[in-house]
């Protein structure tokens, strides 16, 4: 198990936010919990702020890239999978779902980031 998930708790109060994590091995119901969390962290947005879906295999590593390179402040993990390739059809899914909103800054379609043999990958959102 991922060091940032026995720290879960901990990790809640500061940028990376696991409590609103997934865990089903359906992509249909994982993709119903993802589509409410990203509408609820959307919903506090304002026009002028971002917001990117992505994925990764270690959401401490990834946050830490966003961190230094850009102004997202805030990751909340969606959704844990069991496969990469969960998890590269969830991203895509997510983001044709979310194409048209105007704080999206994702460009790609998704799933491009990943191999198809992660035993574990995570779904996120970050936010600026």
């Amino acid at each position: 198990m991922h060091r940032a998930l026995t720290k879960r708790k901990a990790m809640d109060q500061g940028p990376i936010v696991y409590t609103a994590m997934g865990t089903s091995a359906d992509l249909a119901e994982a993709r119903g919990h993802c589509e409410a969390q990203v509408a609820a962290q959307v919903a506090g947005l304002s026009l002028q702020r971002a917001f990117k879906i992505g994925i990764t295999c270690c959401p401490e590593q990834r946050y830490e890239l966003y961190r230094r390179s850009s102004q997202m402040r805030r990751m909340v993990v969606l959704q844990r999978c069991p496969s990469g390739a969960m998890a590269r059809e969830l991203e895509r899914r997510l983001i044709a779902s979310w194409r048209g909103h105007p704080s999206n800054t994702n460009v790609a379609p998704g799933g491009e980031g990943m191999s198809d043999g992660a035993e574990v990958a995570y779904v996120y959102i970050v936010l600026d």
